[in-house]
């Protein structure tokens, strides 16, 4: 809630909380909410001028929080390439003759289809700690229906919950990921110089408000990868669960590693 107040004390560019008996918070169900107001506008589509607006202003957003002061020691953002994940994958690996007894006949298929690329990025991106540059507070789940927009211009980012402590590389790369696919779609384009332009694009709006992305430009790919690697294993390790409820979006997780390829490589 503080964290969401200095953002739209600074831009205005969040929703604003409604409080509730001078509460900004209350509590419900042993669970704590938040009301916000009600905004009218548009998710965001793709086509270039919004695309480039958005771009420029997620890099102000990324300069917002950048100033945002973090305790020493203090994180709380999503970890990755944890022990935890090295034993949800060594598990699903070695027991591949068991799939269909773990997971539903459609995740079976897409994980006999595709295991040898989630595994060949997961082996080779785990090595690279070397990219983890810096922490601060990063919105890590900026996609289509987390941004709202007007006449092609920014009213609002949703989901300020998802800002949290970690490298913005992860969030930034995830970001330029998700905007470039929407706009490549909106914008029809199927050749993918044009859609590897869109990445310059993207990284220059956003470099003239945060000049530090330039420092993961080169390395999209790991950024993009390691995240979407870090939403298929939460789904891998639900299954292991027996939870299968997020099965549905795993296609579209182990595309997004497909597509991270495409625009960064």
């Amino acid at each position: 809630n503080l964290l969401n107040q200095s953002l739209y004390n600074k831009k205005k560019f969040v929703p604003k909380i409604v409080k509730i008996k001078n509460q900004s918070y209350f509590s419900l169900n042993n669970n704590y909410w938040t009301l916000y107001g009600f905004i009218n506008g548009n998710y965001y589509k793709g086509n270039l001028y919004e695309f480039k607006n958005i771009a420029f202003q997620i890099g102000i957003l990324f300069k917002c929080l950048d100033k945002i002061k973090v305790k020493k020691g203090h994180s709380d953002g999503p970890s990755y390439f944890t022990k935890k994940d090295k034993k949800i994958i060594r598990n699903v690996n070695l027991n591949k003759k068991n799939w269909n007894k773990i997971f539903d006949k459609n995740t079976c298929n897409i994980l006999n289809q595709n295991w040898d690329l989630i595994y060949k990025i997961y082996s080779k991106n785990k090595k690279y700690n070397k990219y983890y540059i810096f922490k601060q507070f990063s919105h890590f789940d900026l996609h289509p229906h987390n941004i709202l927009t007007n006449k092609n211009k920014l009213i609002s980012f949703l989901d300020i919950e998802s800002c949290k402590i970690l490298n913005p590389g992860f969030a930034l790369a995830f970001a330029c990921l998700k905007l470039c696919k929407q706009a490549i779609i909106n914008q029809k384009i199927i050749n993918r110089n044009k859609s590897k332009k869109l990445v310059k694009i993207f990284i220059s709006e956003i470099s003239k408000n945060y000049p530090q992305i330039k420092k993961i430009s080169k390395t999209l790919f790991f950024f993009s990868t390691s995240e979407v690697l870090r939403r298929i294993i939460i789904i891998l390790n639900l299954n292991l669960n027996g939870i299968k409820q997020w099965n549905k979006v795993l296609k579209i997780q182990v595309n997004h590693l497909i597509e991270s390829d495409y625009l960064f490589n």
